[in-house]
């Protein structure tokens, strides 16, 4: 409670209205403009401030809202707001009509002080001004309180506010002075935080937002006005308990709007309640205890306005997580599935439900088992179940990523599902075309041997036959009957070794056929292809393979199955050179390019040590390797391949740090046959 002199101003709420319109743009003013915004808040408040009734000739009002300006100033102005604060703080109690100056100016000194206390330590607390958290809200109250309460004592204890000496008037002073000081904290601050940081206008539901919320805030701003006036007489009959109803529409208020409906109802309270003092003159003890029953009204409705606000702010979050969960189940190509404690399904995702055939609610309360029978969920893991049952009976290999939750959610697990026949069935025509290019390269390799034999063998079977016309001319010095027998017998043997020749050649042009299987094809492709096959073998063998084509490469004519074959040849040549090194990184280099206007090359680099001098004489001949288990045919069929194709293959670099093999082609620049 504190003591003017004057009379209260019609206007104050339309000017209140106006002046508080301007807050959520204050922090885009310039400074001098917020200050100038203070003054006149202050200005302002205190023709609020004005006396509701007379008291054994003193005015009396039941709060200071001066009090809750200068705070809120003091929490959001800049450095100099302390300064301008007690100036303007100061000089409106000073110049009060009415009041001594002499008189207000030590009491108004130490009210500031209070109040500037409670801001420092709030400033330098972890105290958040936009009071989105109740704990903010208990901080402001208690503080400023125990501040105001410093300054009261020693405002009363120098004898101001009360005529008897000592003890006595220090508590008369205090019960007179810090309700009102704390009243006027408890409406104003919190209204003026909420309102500069643009808040005002959130919370559940938006205050005014639509015609039912301003319908239903008109009602309970209007049940909470009506039971103040009535308790003090304003329909013509005094009901004092009254005022202790107002709680309710204040509960109402603070339930249904949260701390933006709160800090409203309180400042409507108090306000009303210094109103209703014009209808009739209370006694002090009473005009005291109804000033305590007001306040503690005030600190209730915020605090429960507060809890209310961060119950709804934590609901909105957890919605929003819940739509933010929604959409990433929704939008994940693999599918998700959550259990609970009991491995029943409690959310599964659309992923999962084209997966196993279900619709999500369907799918709802089953029991995992339904879709995975094999599953395993001990720990986490990765695995593939064998049998993924969709709801027609039919089966599809499912791989599976296990995931047990902690903490609150114990209990709880999460399997992230992948549909693999594809894998599968890329993996098993990858593992049918290696077979193939086996397969294909024993029948090279024979043919190669067959070759080689032929080409060895070709030069006996000459000889014999030599040896066989010398004999044919000299038997003719043998006796008849013997004559005819021996040429017999020799005529037959040079058949017979003519027949093996033809045999051979007809073997060595085995490996010339094929053009009719001769394809045009785009070479990039070609090689990309064969290196998915050595992929597996690379990997395993922890080698990386970079294809680094110049492209646009240009497309060739070719046996496919052959050219990708000596494509493998060569990297897995490159493979066995690494296997000795001790690179990080071992790497071969596959490379392509056009080197003239008809011809195509391509490179197979690796990392190893090179090839001995003495060896690259003898790289491409048959049977000769360096291998312990090779055939020593690799390089030769690989060549032979080449040339049929009308290209070359050469040993291009070699090095201690390794080598690079070439291989050329021929541009085809015909269309496809």
């Amino acid at each position: 409670m504190s003591g003017q002199d004057g009379a209260a101003s019609p206007v104050y709420r339309w000017t209140m209205a106006l002046a508080l319109g301007t807050l959520p743009a204050l922090d885009r003013l310039a400074a001098w403009r917020g200050d100038v915004v203070f003054v006149a808040l202050l200005v302002l408040v205190r023709i609020l401030d004005l006396p509701g009734q007379r008291i054994d000739g003193q005015d009396l009002s039941p709060w200071s809202p001066q009090i809750g300006v200068l705070l809120w100033w003091l929490l959001i102005g800049p450095r100099r707001a302390p300064l301008i604060g007690v100036v303007a703080f100061v000089a409106a109690d000073a110049i009060a009509p009415g009041a001594a100056w002499e008189d207000a100016l030590l009491p108004a000194t130490l009210s500031f002080l209070g109040v500037w206390l409670a801001a420092f330590l709030l400033r330098h607390m972890r105290f958040d001004p936009t009071l989105i958290l109740p704990r903010d809200l208990v901080m402001l109250l208690a503080i400023a309180s125990s501040s105001l309460a410093l300054a009261t004592l020693a405002t009363s204890a120098l004898g101001h506010g009360a005529d008897q000496p000592g003890w006595a008037s220090i508590e008369a002073g205090f019960s007179s002075l810090w309700i009102g000081k704390v009243a006027g904290m408890v409406t104003v601050t919190p209204l003026l935080l909420r309102a500069q940081y643009g808040l005002l206008g959130e919370g559940r539901p938006e205050i005014l937002r639509d015609a039912a919320r301003a319908l239903e805030i008109s009602v309970q701003l209007a049940l909470l006005v009506g039971i103040v006036l009535a308790s003090h007489n304003a329909f013509g009959a005094t009901h004092e308990r009254m005022l202790y109803l107002a709680f309710l529409p204040i509960a109402w208020i603070a339930v249904r709007s949260g701390l933006n409906g709160s800090t409203v109802s309180v400042f409507a309270l108090m306000l009303t309640f210094e109103i209703g003092g014009l209808f009739e003159p209370q006694s002090e003890d009473v005009l005291i205890l109804n000033q305590v029953a007001t306040l503690g009204m005030g600190v209730a409705g915020l605090l429960l306005g507060s809890v209310a606000s961060e119950r709804d702010r934590v609901e909105r979050d957890l919605r929003t997580s819940e739509g933010w969960l929604r959409a990433i189940l929704d939008a994940s190509k693999d599918g998700v599935v959550i259990l609970d404690r009991d491995r029943r399904i409690v959310e599964i995702n659309p992923a999962a439900c084209g997966m196993f055939g279900y619709v999500r609610a369907a799918a709802f309360g089953r029991q995992i088992v339904a879709l995975l029978p094999e599953l395993s969920v001990d720990g986490t893991q990765t695995q593939v179940v064998q049998m993924g049952l969709k709801r027609d009976g039919t089966t599809i290999p499912i791989e599976v990523a296990v995931g047990t939750a902690s903490g609150a959610a114990t209990g709880v697990t999460v399997l992230t599902l992948r549909e693999v026949s594809e894998r599968l069935e890329s993996e098993r025509r990858r593992r049918s075309q290696v077979a193939e290019m086996e397969l294909i390269n024993r029948r090279l390799t024979v043919g190669e041997m067959a070759a080689a034999m032929a080409h060895e063998v070709s030069q006996p079977l000459s000889a014999i036959a030599s040896y066989v016309d010398v004999c044919q001319r000299q038997i003719k010095e043998l006796p008849t009957e013997a004559r005819e027998t021996v040429a017999t017998t020799l005529g037959k043997v040079a058949a017979q070794a003519r027949r093996a020749g033809e045999v051979m050649r007809t073997v060595r042009g085995y490996l010339r056929a094929g053009e009719s299987a001769r394809r045009r094809v785009d070479l990039d492709t070609l090689i990309a292809e064969a290196l998915d096959l050595a992929d597996i073998e690379a990997r395993n063998r922890r080698i990386a393979l970079m294809f680094e084509p110049d492209l646009p490469l240009p497309a060739v004519r070719v046996f496919k199955v052959q050219i990708e074959q000596v494509i493998l040849n060569l990297v897995r040549n490159a493979m066995d050179a690494m296997d000795q090194t001790k690179h990080t990184t071992p790497t071969i280099r596959i490379g392509a390019k056009r080197i003239n206007q008809d011809t195509v090359a391509v490179t197979v680099a690796d990392m190893g040590t090179g090839i001995a001098e003495t060896a690259v004489g003898r790289l491409f001949d048959p049977f000769y390797t360096s291998k312990p288990q090779g055939m020593g045919l690799g390089l030769s069929i690989s060549r032979t391949i080449v040339e049929a194709h009308g290209g070359s293959l050469t040993l291009a670099e070699n090095s201690s740090h390794g080598a690079v093999f070439q291989f050329t082609l021929p541009i085809d620049f015909g269309d496809e046959a």
